[in-house]
């Protein structure tokens, strides 16, 4: 994937497409795992249950907005997955 350039033609890391949380509450990380054409990964929001299931169902990236201290611990999870946890509102 390409990196983008900002207006002062820095170079930046490209946006993540993150099935935004609301539908993955909904729809479960089961069914978007399934459906993930054109998805980097799932956002979890604050719900830290919902970010186990994403690493149980191997989503490899999973947007997590809760506390930090949550946030270390399924860090871990996820590195010993081999996948990542992203902090807070990554843009879609």
């Amino acid at each position: 994937m390409a990196r983008r350039q900002d207006v002062a033609g820095r170079r930046r890391a490209p946006a993540l497409r993150l099935v935004p949380e609301t539908l993955v509450a909904f729809g479960g990380v089961g069914f978007w795992r399934r459906q993930s054409t054109g998805w980097d990964g799932v956002d979890c929001g604050a719900r830290a249950g919902l970010a186990l299931a994403a690493l149980r169902e191997g989503w490899m990236t999973v947007g997590f907005s809760g506390p930090a201290r949550v946030a270390a611990k399924l860090a871990d999870i996820a590195r010993s997955r081999g996948a990542r946890i992203v902090r807070g509102r990554p843009m879609r």
